[in-house]
C-alpha cells in the first residue's frame, strides 16, 4: 500500500559465476565476471514481508527517468507466454506504493528536466512442477517508484532496530545507486565522461535496468537466490521423506 515502511541494508554478495557457467552462455559468464563484490547490495526490507529464506530479494538500484522507448523495451522483455504466470510490463511502470502509472518524460522538452523516479529490483519466486519434480523459478522485475513514495516510506537509520548495517534516510541513499557504485566504470565507458555527478547524469529506466545485468549484479543476486532455494528445497524434500517413512 501507499504506507509500506522499509529499511535499506547493506548485504555482501559474491560473484554469480557458477550459475552463469551452468547456463552455457559465454555472454552471461562475461557479465558475471564483472561483479567483484567490492560494493555491497542495498537490500530493501519491507515491514510487511516476512521472508526468512531471502528467496524474494528486493534491491535498490537508483534514480532514473522514463523514456517513451523504454515502454516498448520493457513490453518486449516482460511479456506473457513464458510458461509461468509472471507480472507483465505494466508492473514495471506502476509505483509499488501508490499504484500510479509512471508516464514518460522528455529530457529535451520544456525545461529539459525529466521527472526523476527511483528504480528498485524485486526478485519474485513461485513454486512450479516440471517433469514430476517441484522447483522454484524466479524473475527479476524492475519497479519504478515515485520519489515521494520512496522517501516517505524509507525508515531512518537512526532507529536502533536497524543496527550498524542500516543506511541513512532519503536523500543520502541516492548517493549509493549502482551508477555510482558497482556499475560506475561501465557508465563512464558508455558515456565517455569521467566527471559524472547526480546533477549531470540521469540514466533512462531501461539503461539502469541493463546496468543491473551488465555489471554482473543480476548474476550475483540470482546465484544467491538459487543457492537459498536449493537449500530450502533440500530441506523440504527431507521433511517429505521423513513424513513418508512415518506413514
Amino acid at each position: 500500500g501507499k504506507v509500506s515502511p522499509f529499511s535499506v541494508r547493506q548485504q555482501s554478495c559474491p560473484p554469480g559465476i557458477r550459475l552463469a557457467i551452468r547456463t552455457g552462455d559465454a555472454e552471461d559468464v562475461k557479465m558475471a565476471q564483472r561483479w567483484t563484490g567490492e560494493h555491497p547490495l542495498l537490500r530493501l526490507d519491507f515491514d510487511v514481508i516476512v521472508d526468512t529464506t531471502r528467496t524474494d530479494l528486493s534491491v535498490y538500484l537508483g534514480e532514473c527517468f522514463l523514456r517513451k522507448d523504454d515502454l516498448w523495451k520493457f513490453a518486449g522483455k516482460f511479456k506473457s507466454g513464458t510458461g509461468y504466470d509472471w507480472p507483465d510490463y505494466f508492473s514495471v511502470v506502476q509505483c509499488p506504493f501508490c499504484c500510479k502509472m509512471q508516464l514518460p518524460s522528455d529530457p529535451d522538452g520544456a525545461g529539459g528536466r525529466p521527472e526523476r523516479l527511483i528504480m528498485i529490483m524485486t526478485n519474485i519466486s513461485q513454486f512450479a512442477t516440471k517433469n514430476g519434480s517441484m522447483h522454484m523459478p524466479h524473475r527479476a522485475l524492475p519497479r519504478l517508484c515515485c520519489v515521494d513514495c520512496f522517501a516517505s516510506n524509507l525508515k531512518s537509520a537512526d532507529e536502533p532496530a536497524l543496527g550498524p548495517d542500516g543506511w541513512k534516510s532519503y536523500p543520502e541513499v541516492l548517493n549509493h545507486g549502482i551508477v555510482w557504485g558497482s556499475a560506475n566504470s561501465l557508465v563512464k565507458e558508455w558515456v565517455q565522461k569521467d566527471d559524472l555527478t547526480r546533477e549531470s547524469f540521469l540514466p533512462d529506466a531501461h539503461t539502469l535496468y541493463m546496468l543491473y545485468d551488465e555489471s554482473g549484479m543480476c548474476s550475483a543476486v540470482s546465484q544467491q537466490i538459487h543457492d537459498r532455494q536449493t537449500e530450502m528445497m533440500g530441506r523440504l524434500s527431507e521433511l517429505m521423506r521423513e513424513k513418508l517413512s512415518m506413514s
